[in-house]
């Protein structure tokens, strides 16, 4: 990982990295592109392997350090996001580690459209709201997570 490259990424096995969103997804970040994109194709999994601009097979994905403190470079795998009204959409991020099999679920949010305000804040759910996002979860990736 390139040491000036912060926040959201996209990078392929070839070796291509960059902040290219727009030429990419035609969105300006992150945050639009699962906004606009993935949350707009009622969260088809696909959409998270786009087509690298360097080798052009569909094996580029938004990449982020994680846990920030230890800049761990982590792809993501799997997200699915639930309204709740008023825009507020709490998401589940499935995230692998590049360097290691350590993989990750965390519970991020998407507030008031593409603002990537949200994607580094934990979401609040109650159990009904959780266990929703976990069936919709095993619907678009056919992997069951246990709810109790």
């Amino acid at each position: 990982m390139k040491k000036e490259i912060s926040g959201y990424w996209l990078q392929c096995k070839c070796g291509y990295e960059g902040k290219e969103y727009q030429g990419v997804t035609g969105c300006k970040s992150a945050g639009a592109y699962i906004w606009n994109k993935v949350r707009g194709a009622k969260w088809d999994q696909a959409l998270l392997r786009m087509k690298c601009p360097k080798c052009n097979r569909r094996s580029l994905r938004i990449t982020y350090a994680f846990p920030r403190k230890n800049r761990e470079v982590v792809q993501v795998i799997h997200i699915v996001g639930i309204s709740l009204g008023n825009d507020y959409t709490p998401v589940l991020w499935e995230s692998r580690a590049i360097n290691s099999a350590k993989q990750w679920f965390q519970f991020n949010f998407l507030n008031g459209g593409p603002n990537p305000w949200g994607l580094n804040k934990a979401a609040v759910l109650s159990y009904a709201e959780m266990r929703k996002l976990f069936a919709l979860y095993r619907s678009k990736t056919g992997r069951q997570l246990k709810t109790s």
